[in-house]
């Protein structure tokens, strides 16, 4: 297939999205496909046609690097006051329509929360991962949260503090973790302890969204595992010496332990695998799509459902290629079925 792999973008995880795109770029290529690497805030020179882009090296030379701190709010200002007025650059959307498939690994408000996918919808352009709901409903921590709780899966209590609240309206007691109701990577989440802490930990939320979640603090083990359709990949455990598992631990080598397969029974380890379809299946990823589900498990061996990535990080360091791996896919190999998934379910 022709595989438009569609990454960049103006946002805070801009760094991680080149990065994961270039990966699955590479492991596409290495499966047979001809892709074309496409940041969608840079403009693509079309005028002379669109065929040299398909080409079996990356001619832009991306290196597949996350720096260790994310983009700050002038680098994305600046990003984006280079056209105002489209979210995709010039030339990126004739890309897309030369293509069988698009690829997109576009992260914040502009992928993950279903913009792009409208767009390629509209365009009747083919394209990876969920739709525009269940992108919106995973990307929203708030609605995934009341979700799962509804549908019977445990999730950590939690209260929004909004733009206008005061810290007051959380009425249980820390420790807390602070997080944007909206965002990724554990950009802007913060640890909270008392109630001095807590203003704190939602002003700096609030650099990052005006509505900050805070969730009670569960101490216990940390799991992370990749779904594919119906299917549970391996399970993944995390531990990192830093105070959280935090953008830097997530994507500086050496930062933190990620053991796959995790040492489980194998009781947990199915009852885990089974609660991370449920979760894909409850938030409206689809079976023809992958997402990556985070995990708690307190003392008493209970988990506690955290968070669903419809749009699974693909870097060198990102946890849904480990889970891949535990199951015994190698990247080309997952990147492969996924986009054959997506192309079958779309197409035909």
């Amino acid at each position: 297939m022709r595989i438009v792999m569609l990454m960049g973008g103006a946002n805070t995880e801009r760094d991680v999205s080149l990065a994961s795109g270039i990966e699955v770029a590479s492991a596409l290529r290495a499966a047979g496909h001809e892709v074309a690497n496409v940041d969608l805030a840079t403009e693509v020179d079309v005028s002379t046609g669109v065929d040299e882009l398909f080409v079996s090296t990356d001619p832009h030379g991306w290196e597949p690097d996350v720096h260790r701190e994310p983009p700050t709010h002038d680098e994305i200002a600046e990003l984006r006051d280079r056209y105002p007025h489209t979210v995709f650059a010039p030339g990126v959307l004739d890309v897309c329509r030369a293509a069988d498939l698009v690829y997109p690994l576009v992260y914040s408000d502009e992928g993950e929360g279903g913009y792009i996918q409208a767009v390629l919808e509209l365009c009747d352009i083919p394209y990876v991962g969920p739709t525009p709901l269940g992108c919106s409903i995973s990307f929203d921590k708030l609605t995934a949260k009341r979700l799962c709780r509804d549908s019977g899966l445990a999730t950590p209590e939690w209260r929004v503090v909004r733009d206008d609240d005061d810290v007051d309206v959380v009425d249980f007691d820390g420790p807390w973790v602070v997080k944007p109701v909206r965002g990724g990577s554990t950009i802007g989440v913060t640890l909270a302890s008392d109630r001095n802490e807590l203003h704190e930990a939602v002003a700096s939320s609030r650099e990052y969204g005006a509505d900050a979640l805070v969730e009670e603090r569960i101490d216990g083990r940390e799991f992370s595992l990749g779904v594919i359709g119906e299917e549970a990949l391996a399970v993944v455990e995390i531990s990192t010496d830093r105070e959280l598992f935090d953008y830097v631990a997530k994507y500086q080598e050496g930062k933190a332990d990620e053991v796959c397969p995790a040492p489980q029974a194998d009781a947990e380890r199915d009852e885990l695998q089974a609660l991370a379809v449920r979760a894909h299946d409850v938030l409206v990823q689809g079976d023809h799509s992958a997402s990556r589900m985070d995990f708690l498990q307190d003392g008493d061996g209970r988990f506690y459902f955290l968070e669903c990535n419809g749009l699974p990080g693909m870097t060198s360091t990102s946890l849904f290629p480990k889970s891949a791996m535990g199951a015994g896919m190698d990247l080309s190999q997952v990147c492969d079925r996924i986009a054959q998934l997506a192309y079958e379910a779309r197409v035909g």
